[in-house]
């Protein structure tokens, strides 16, 4: 059993463990920057793209581990994405519903 204390300080395994939650509770993730085979940003979506936790979004730029990411599956956004995903309906057949994806309100 993994037990953390709020006032611990900064462990990079139990950030990397705590990500897991985070992507299983999320409708989707964007990665902004990524550099390849490195990283916490890499570990994390790399991780989440394997398990399937939720869609990745990755802004399709020179950078080497959003190339690299979105070869391995994350879904290229553009500088003009305005965060609108379509989440399929509960039957998984016919249209789903258009959310915007939100950095702060609870979904």
């Amino acid at each position: 059993m993994l037990v953390v204390i709020p006032t611990d300080g900064f462990d990079v395994g139990i950030a990397m463990y705590r990500n897991r939650f985070i992507y299983a509770r999320s409708v989707g993730t964007v990665v902004v920057r990524s550099d390849d085979g490195k990283g916490g940003t890499w570990a994390g979506a790399t991780d989440n793209l394997k398990k399937g936790y939720c869609p990745v979004f990755c802004r399709d730029c020179d950078y080497s581990g959003n190339k690299e990411l979105i070869k391995r599956s994350a879904i290229p956004t553009g500088d003009d994405w305005d965060g609108k995903i379509a989440i399929p309906n509960e039957s998984g057949s016919g249209p789903g519903t258009v959310i915007q994806i939100s950095l702060f309100d609870n979904q």
